[in-house]
């Protein structure tokens, strides 16, 4: 149990290292100035194409036609907009921490603490990218 908090204790410290925070903290803005701008330029849009398909649904139209729905109808792809905004951003962020940040950070946690480990093979951007999009792909399938 001590090796466990142990080695938790350690991997809490590098995390901490202002290296380290960096490699995580710059995705995250790339990915939010990347979406903001896309927003700026799009937003109108497609808050208009969202509610365009969505007048073409049946339940859609049912639902406005309840009066408590009435009074948001007009704002739903501007909501919907809102709702998807989050998750696409975080998923950016995530895509290209795995693809550019992950092997960084493996390097700097392997030259400070692990300085006799030796690398033998993989941790390429090729493998990075593959390690990312597989699984967004098996996301998008699901």
């Amino acid at each position: 149990m001590n090796a466990i908090l142990s080695a938790l204790a350690r991997a809490f410290v590098s995390l901490l290292h202002p290296k380290m925070l960096w490699l995580m903290v710059w995705p995250v803005i790339v990915a939010l100035v990347l979406w903001v701008t896309l927003a700026a330029l799009y937003w109108g849009e497609a808050a208009q194409w969202i509610t365009a398909q969505l007048h073409q649904w049946p339940a859609y139209e049912w639902a406005v036609s309840v009066w408590p729905l009435k009074l948001i109808a007009a704002w739903f792809g501007w909501i919907l907009l809102l709702l998807l905004f989050v998750p696409v951003v975080l998923i950016t962020a995530v895509l290209i921490i795995s693809v550019v940040s992950m092997p960084a950070m493996a390097a700097h946690v392997g030259a400070r603490d692990y300085p006799g480990l030796v690398h033998r093979k993989g941790g390429t951007f090729a493998g990075s990218l593959w390690n990312a999009l597989a699984p967004l792909v098996l996301f998008a399938l699901l």
